[in-house]
């Protein structure tokens, strides 16, 4: 048996863009629900108010206080919850404190050392990374200790990204078999996929933060190449709520707003490239959902992107700030037809590569293999 410990938003699904819940519903149906036991978090009404003083004593006090108060907590009940299961391992989404450490798996994206040290070196992208926001007053540093503490005495970790793997191998000095890099699944619904509408002139941005998601540079390099090939092409940004910019909206470039999951569907079917050269991305769902729709990728080389993207066989990578160069490549690729119809053909592997049911078949080996059974 797997235990599952979670504390949900107020929307089950759409809780931390359906991650743990894609998880969980891919366990249920490798395992059987009778070999997922589910833990919830957060519902103990005595817990939950020890909870809320805290947390209103550090804002009076104007001490950003990390999720501590929730981290300590959750042990504690998760502690309570368990005491009647012997040796099974434990899914968490946040280090633990106390019992069940030496038996517990987390999955994360980001890690809280990568936050501390963005944090302490004042990286621009920093208010972007969790915690990581400059404070005046910030207990990052005490929750860094804590998830160190963590992070050497559970049992392993499972990361979205390889590069998280590399990170917490590289800088906090954990052994290789214990960080497992296991992917994320897509929660895209992948029926309403229709590629008969391209034509073959259209560019897709989605990115709720506009600045870290490289939207200037996009806009930039599409502006660029508008002025040299005009009126060909069109440049779809969907994300932010309003125009996040002072200047009006560009010629040929289509401002969509916020869209929901299904209403994206509907622009990754008529758009032909996906250009998205974020300065972090914890993992990077999109252009999941940009390659399972058929579309070829732009990002930056860093964080997963890498991952994702290969140049020459499904998109390409930026290195630096180059308008020009993320133009000339915008071109490059769009231009490309057998780069975009071996995407197309390679849509139906990307579906299975990318899914939730593959992150499950991975865990479940991963903890077979530590010696459990389930």
């Amino acid at each position: 048996m797997i235990l599952f410990a979670n504390r949900w938003g107020s929307n089950r699904i759409n809780s931390w863009s359906g991650t743990p819940n894609g998880i969980l519903e891919a366990l249920n149906n490798k395992l059987g629900t009778d070999k997922v036991k589910e833990l919830n978090l957060g519902n103990n009404k005595i817990i939950n108010i020890f909870e809320n003083l805290g947390k209103g004593l550090l804002k009076l006090l104007r001490i950003d206080g990390c999720d501590i108060c929730a981290v300590i907590l959750d042990s504690i009940e998760l502690g309570e919850k368990t005491k009647k299961y012997k040796n099974q391992p434990i899914i968490v989404f946040k280090e633990l404190v106390g019992k069940n450490v030496e038996k517990s798996y987390l999955f994360i994206d980001c890690s809280v050392d990568y936050a501390f040290r963005c944090h302490e070196s004042g990286i621009f992208f920093e208010k972007y990374v969790p915690f990581a926001k400059k404070r005046k007053y910030s207990m990052l540093s005490k929750r860094n200790e804590l998830a160190k503490g963590y992070y050497e005495n559970c049992q392993g970790i499972f990361t979205m990204g390889k590069w998280l793997r590399k990170e917490l191998i590289e800088n906090c000095g954990l052994p290789e078999n214990k960080v497992h890099a296991v992917g994320g699944g897509c929660n895209i619904c992948v029926n309403k996929i229709n590629t008969t509408a391209k034509r073959g002139n259209k560019f897709l941005f989605v990115g709720k933060d506009f600045e870290r998601k490289g939207g200037v540079l996009v806009l930039n390099a599409f502006k660029y190449l508008n002025s040299i090939h005009k009126g060909e092409y069109e440049l779809y940004i969907a994300g932010p709520e309003e125009w996040p910019l002072n200047s009006p909206v560009p010629e040929n470039v289509r401002f969509l707003g916020m869209k929901t999951q299904e209403e994206l569907s509907n622009y990754y079917n008529i758009c032909d490239v996906f250009v998205m050269p974020s300065y972090f991305e914890a993992y990077g769902m999109v252009f999941l959902e940009a390659l399972i729709y058929g579309l070829p990728c732009i990002g930056r080389n860093c964080c997963e992107m890498p991952e994702f993207i290969n140049p020459e066989e499904n998109g390409d990578l930026i290195e630096q700030d180059n308008y020009i160069e993320l133009a000339e490549k915008m071109f490059k690729v769009i231009k490309n037809k057998e780069m975009i119809q071996r995407v197309d053909c390679k849509r139906k592997e990307y579906i299975v590569k990318y899914s939730w049911e593959a992150v499950a078949d991975r865990i479940c080996k991963i903890v077979e293999d530590d010696g459990y059974k389930i």
